[in-house]
């Protein structure tokens, strides 16, 4: 699991980043700083990881 508690400007980055990886992400609000980045963060959260 993944806790970002970086500047908002960062939170995407480091979601996808997390996303990628497989890890579970929590996330301090605001969740980003655009409604794009959020779409992207939640889809990338809820793509299926390689095992």
């Amino acid at each position: 699991m993944i806790y970002i508690v970086l500047p908002n400007s960062m939170h995407a980055e480091y979601t996808l980043r997390g996303a990628q990886a497989g890890k579970h992400i929590m996330c301090e609000k605001p969740m980003a700083t655009s409604v794009e980045d959020c779409q992207q963060m939640i889809v990338a959260c809820k793509k299926p990881t390689k095992s």
